[in-house]
């Protein structure tokens, strides 16, 4: 009678077909905070800031000047040529301190 005892583990020996389980792949761990703030760091320095000193706002391709915002972060490209403008200018360091300062927050 014990023959046509059907168990869990006779069924695993005569199933050739079954797979073993696959082991879980472990999760990436997440990007740290250090890395991060380099990444942004690196990509701030070939930055150049300009200060838009007069007039209502300036509006050209995705930069956008205005009274409420009027200093930016450019490419040195950029900045060229807007400093050529008379509404422009270089930003002295307790502007760019302010500036910076308020990104933080």
């Amino acid at each position: 009678m014990t023959d046509n005892v059907v168990t869990s583990s006779s069924l695993d020996a005569e199933d050739p077909k079954k797979k073993p389980a696959k082991k879980a792949v472990p999760k990436k761990a997440a990007v740290k905070k250090v890395e991060a703030e380099k990444e942004t760091s690196t990509v701030s320095e070939d930055k150049v800031y300009v200060f838009f000193e007069s007039g209502v706002a300036y509006n050209s391709g995705n930069l956008r000047f205005t009274r409420d915002n009027p200093l930016q972060a450019v490419t040195p490209e950029q900045a060229e040529l807007l400093l050529s403008l008379d509404n422009f200018r270089r930003p002295d360091q307790l502007e760019l301190e302010e500036y910076l300062a308020s990104k933080e927050d």
